[in-house]
């Protein structure tokens, strides 16, 4: 890329990961997309560095899709399932520590 372009932060929360295994597959789907620089996923949500002459948001929300993952609504995201969302996170940090969960421990068939 041309060091005089600039880079864009995209920040997307996303629904539907679950475990480390949905993680790996957001990163490596918003990872393969050219002009994307940096992918930094988490379950619940994807933090993207990534040049807007070579990629689009809506061409990052489209791979996410494609698995199978919700990209939220911007304007929804501040409401009540946030909050809810921040209290079971704080819940599972105080029952399990740093440990991730994943599919395994969540007894579930694994994504990807």
């Amino acid at each position: 890329m041309d060091p005089n372009e600039s880079i864009t932060t995209l920040e997307l929360t996303i629904d539907g990961m679950t475990c480390d295994a949905c993680v790996r597959q957001v990163e490596a789907a918003v990872g393969a997309i050219a002009g994307v620089e940096a992918v930094e996923a988490r379950i619940g949500g994807v933090r993207i560095e990534y040049y807007p002459q070579a990629a689009s948001r809506e061409g990052i929300e489209a791979a996410i899709r494609e698995f199978g993952y919700a990209v939220a609504d911007e304007t929804v995201r501040d409401g009540p399932a946030r909050g809810f969302l921040a209290g079971m996170a704080r819940t599972n940090q105080a029952l399990f520590g740093n440990r991730r969960l994943d599919c395994c421990t969540l007894n579930r068939p694994p994504h990807g």
